[in-house]
Order: structure tokens, then sequence, then C-alpha cells
């Protein structure tokens, strides 16, 4: 249903104006008509079939050149040879805002389309639940913007985007004009990326990515969060992305990575960027005679020795993804049990042109994931798969890089006595009104005179502690600009 609206309350139909019902045909996700049997869509061009829009949800209307585009939750992967998803945006096209409209077809599916090993089909390699989102133009290049949900957890939803090349003519939509939107490649031809496999079905939604504003590809000298892995495959895949409710760690694991997993990250921008470029600053790339390493952070579980295998441009070798080997990092049976880095020399990738993929393929010995416990009523949070090992960051180094700094901890004591600090914060609810995961909820023997001590071992963490009144204290901790606050509450 779509009307024009009263600007004086923005709430009610402008007086004198149609409302338009249906509007856009609802679909269901085998592709059903949702709307009644015998509907008319007014706001759909004649011969338009009803069946390719495919509307589930939340639609928002762009300007694009001399057209109007309008991006929607819709159910895509059939027209790709993929089951359906509505974790995927869609879009339609028109001369005005109420239509009448054209299918565009798919504008991102998040589950991360891409060839399978021998390109004979399309795959996923990422998790599905839904996807809200839209078009937007920053420094001359339109991106997409979306989320996916981490282990298909539709509550979990990790803010993406993605650039997208947007081809238009000066026809109007009446006349036979049209709006097309692809994946966008700035080092490909036509800047344009497409995913065709042998079969004949092709994805031409944006490609999902680790880069973010980076499309010229990540600066390789900097430290990443694994939590920007765009390519996860192999057993129980969809488990691996892990949440993080920690405001000064801006981080995600990927979590029980076991024999046959594979890590992707795309791409890191090896051969750097000359001058600042539709916004992305310049950065340096990677030249013969860094001495370049691979360095991995990660925790190693103790359930034996493994290795990854870290490869080029394709996690497979064969003439589809012409992935080739670069290094192996070997982590011993006996590697503590602790968070640590691994490293690996990787000079092949120095002096590259354009940017690259990386992916980080596991061999060990098989890990049974212990049975989890049946879960009554209300669903909670999933239990953190078990492998091999966990994986926290990626970087790439050379003399005069750092590993990044340990997040700070805090420490509270009351008449010096250390309080238990919850790992996760007070979850955002109606009663709390908290619009932010920082505040903390802990308990100790308060008293009139007591005293109230804060402590961190990084100097940078700032604190504020207030005066005890009616065993109640707060303590706000800043770091970096970002703030905790422990809400301290008397308990015998």
């Amino acid at each position: 249903t779509a009307c024009e609206l009263d600007q004086n309350t923005m709430f009610s139909k402008r007086p004198g104006t149609e409302l338009i019902d249906p509007f856009i045909p609802a679909s269901s996700h085998d592709g059903r008509l949702l709307d009644k049997e015998g509907s008319v869509y007014k706001a759909l061009y004649e011969g338009q079939n009803p069946l390719d829009f495919n509307f589930f949800e939340a639609s928002s209307i762009r300007q694009v050149g001399n057209k109007y585009v309008m991006v929607f939750s819709g159910y895509s992967g059939k027209e790709y040879g993929l089951g359906n998803t509505n974790s995927a945006l869609r879009y339609a096209y028109g001369d005005s805002p109420l239509g009448p409209w054209r299918s565009g077809g798919v504008l991102v599916d998040s589950r991360g389309v891409v060839l399978n090993e021998d390109g004979s089909h399309l795959t996923t390699t990422n998790f599905g639940h839904n996807t809200h989102g839209s078009l937007q133009e920053i420094n001359g290049q339109w991106y997409v913007f979306y989320h996916r949900p981490p282990r298909g957890f539709g509550n979990a939803r990790q803010a993406m985007v993605a650039p997208v090349k947007i081809e238009w003519d000066k026809k109007p939509v009446a006349k036979g004009g049209q709006v097309r939107i692809t994946g966008y490649d700035p080092f490909a031809k036509n800047n344009e990326w497409t995913a065709k496999a042998s079969d004949g079905n092709e994805y031409t939604g944006a490609e999902v990515t680790s880069e973010g504003f980076n499309i010229f590809g990540l600066p390789p000298y900097g430290y990443y969060s694994a939590g920007i892995a765009c390519f996860f495959a192999g057993p129980d895949s969809n488990d691996y992305l892990q949440d993080n409710h920690d405001v000064w760690n801006n981080s995600m694991d990927v979590a029980g990575l076991r024999n046959g997993s594979i890590v992707g990250f795309k791409y890191f921008g090896f051969e750097g960027l000359a001058k600042d470029t539709k916004g992305v600053k310049a950065f340096e790339g990677t030249k013969q005679g860094d001495n370049t390493s691979l360095c991995l952070h990660l925790t190693p579980s103790g359930r034996g020795a493994f290795k990854i295998h870290v490869m080029l441009d394709g996690p497979y070798s064969g003439e589809t993804w012409k992935g080739r080997e670069i290094a192996v990092i070997d982590v011993p049976a006996d590697a503590k049990r602790e968070a640590q880095k691994f490293m690996a020399p990787v000079s092949a990738v120095e002096g590259l042109a354009g940017k690259h993929a990386i992916y980080l393929v596991v061999e060990g010995p098989e890990v049974q994931e212990p049975q989890q416990r049946q879960q009554f009523g209300r669903r909670q949070q999933p239990q953190r798969p078990q492998g091999l090992f966990d994986l926290h960051g990626i970087w790439f180094g050379k003399k005069g890089t750092m590993f990044p700094q340990a997040v700070p901890q805090v420490t509270i004591t009351v008449d010096g006595k250390p309080l238990n600090i919850p790992e996760t914060p007070i979850y955002s609810s109606n009663a709390n009104g908290y619009t932010e995961v920082n505040h903390y909820q802990v308990y100790g023997a308060l008293k009139a005179n007591s005293v109230l001590k804060a402590t961190s071992e990084n100097p940078k963490v700032q604190f504020q502690v207030s005066p005890i009144t009616d065993g109640r204290a707060t303590i706000r901790a800043t770091y970096e600009g970002k703030e905790k606050i422990f809400l301290i509450n008397y308990v015998l």
C-alpha cells in the first residue's frame, strides 16, 4: 500500500490523492503472490510480471539520474539457481516515487554468492536470515548498505556495505528507459562484478566482501578483526562468527575452526593506492623487499597440532579459482591455550597489482563437537563452537609494524576486595531503556564509608567514581572516547 503523505502531519494521506492498494506485489518464500486473487497492480507497467518483485518488507526510494529506484527486502535465489531467501535486497525502478515500476532484480544477497569449487554452479558462503538496507551515493560512488546475520540468527545483525555500479539512460522508463545495478570492481573490465556459473546461472548483485568502504582493497599493513571475514565453508561453518558486546573491542571472533574449515578475506590492496580516490585515503602497498609476513592472532584449543594453509586468490587450486598456496602456518599440539601471534613469510604478495583475496584452509585432526544441552522456553544464546582454534585477527607485517594493543581490563575493588565484573553488559529492554550495550551490573558490599576504587593496566583509561549513596555507586570508565558504565549495587 502506498500514498502521498500530508506534509502537515507526515503520517496521514495527502488530501485529494489516491491510496494505491496493492502497490508492490508481495510474495511468499516459495514465490506465491500474497495479495488477494484477482488483485490489479496499478503501480506496475503493463506486461510486468508481478512475480518478478518478491517483495517482503522495508522499502526505501532513491533518485538515480532522471529515475527513481526503490530498494526493498525481497526473496531472491531461484533466478540464479539457489534456494530463495529474504536475506537479500531487491530493486525496482520508475519515473515517479509512486510508479509505475519495473523490476530490476537482486541488489545484494547477504549469503555471499560465489562459484562453487569447479564453477559448475553458484553457492553461498555466508549465513542467511533476513536483511534490510538501501542505496547511497558517496564521493561519486554508489554503495548498498545491508546487514548479515552471524550464525543465521536474526537478532544478530552485522552492518555491511558494498560498492555497486549503476547504469541508467536518459529515456523515461515509460519509453523503455532502464536502470541496471551490478557489483562494482575498480580493477575489472567496465568496473563490473558478477558471478556466472557454467550451468548458465548468474548472480548480478553486489559482492559480499571484507572491504567495507575500502573498495581498492584493505590496506595490507593494518590489523583486522576476524569478524570481517566474508567466506565461510567447512563443517558447521554457519556457527563460526561470534558476537561481541564490548564497546572497547572492535572485533568479532571466528570460533570453532576444524579440519576442512575455510575462512576467506576479500580483498587486500597489495598494489596500494597512490592518492586519495572517491573518499578512500591513499595507502601503502606491499613492495618487493618488504619481507612481508602474514600474521594471525588466534587461540589454540589444545586438541592437537594443526596446519593453516594460506591461499592467495582462491581457496581451491583448480582452473575455476586458480588459488595458490603461499604459506603454511604450523601450530604444535603443545601450543599454549591463550591468544597469541603466529606468522609466516609471504613474499608472494609483494609487488602484486590490484587487490587479492586471502583464504585460510585448516588441516588437522577431527574434533567432535560436544552435544549441546537441550534448551527449553525462549531461545538462548548459542554455545560457542569447539574446534582446533579460534581466530581473532589477521594482518600483514613488516619491520616497524606493531602488534595490536590488548583491550584494556577494568578492576573494581571495595575495601581492597575485587568485585566480579560480568563479561557481557546489560541487554537493552523496554524497562531499562538502554540504547547502548555499555552498562554493567556489579554487586559489592558497599557501605557509606567503603573505599571504592577502579583501576586498569592501561593508563589511557580514565575513571569517574561517584559517591556511595544508599549502598549504590556508579563508575564511568572512558577509553578512546568510548564509555563503560558500571552500576555498583549493595549485596552482602
